[in-house]
């Protein structure tokens, strides 16, 4: 599966997002899937750090991202009839009791417990939960010498956009405000 993301590099998710959070991911709650276009996603919990923009004003806050894995009973669970039919499935019970299914490409957020990331969220109000604006761009890993994760180049880098200038504070890293 190929996703088409409207915004990659990382000044056109600064200005399209809200918030902008430097994280902690702590870890992952739950595999959902959507009952509408049967997409795979996770939910789980990340400490706010820093806020970079917009308001989050919880210290812990939920995460939804795209992938992950679910039984087979949970993905059908979610298909209509129709979706059912579509797909080409008659016959469940095998697929019920026996599979699991995982949704996985290269360019999914992959947080890991434990590790720091800069987010570019959006706020789903009805869901009063936090999205990953945009796949790997949008979930960018931060190293301990300040580097940010490049997906693109495949490798930490130095930031160039001159959006993200990482100092120590206090043995801890720190982004000053963005430049806009």
């Amino acid at each position: 599966m190929q996703f088409e993301y409207l915004f990659t590099l990382m000044t056109d998710l600064y200005r399209e997002s809200d918030p902008v959070i430097y994280a902690e991911y702590l870890h992952d709650n739950e595999c959902v899937v959507d009952n509408v276009v049967q997409i795979i996603s996770t939910v789980g919990e990340a400490r706010v750090l820093q806020v970079l923009k917009g308001n989050c004003e919880e210290e812990i806050v939920p995460v939804l991202f795209t992938g992950g894995t679910v039984s087979s009973a949970q993905y059908l669970s979610a298909m209509d009839e129709d979706a059912k039919q579509y797909s080409g499935i008659e016959e469940t019970e095998f697929l019920e009791t026996y599979q699991t299914g995982t949704l996985k490409t290269d360019e999914m957020a992959k947080l890991e417990s434990g590790k720091s990331y800069l987010l570019f969220l959006t706020y789903v109000k009805e869901y009063d939960i936090y999205s990953v604006a945009g796949g790997c761009y949008a979930a960018r890993e931060v190293s301990e010498d300040g580097k940010i994760y490049s997906p693109e180049q495949g490798a930490f880098v130095t930031d160039d956009t001159g959006l993200f200038s990482v100092q120590k504070n206090g043995g801890k890293l720190q982004f000053p405000p963005p430049t806009e």
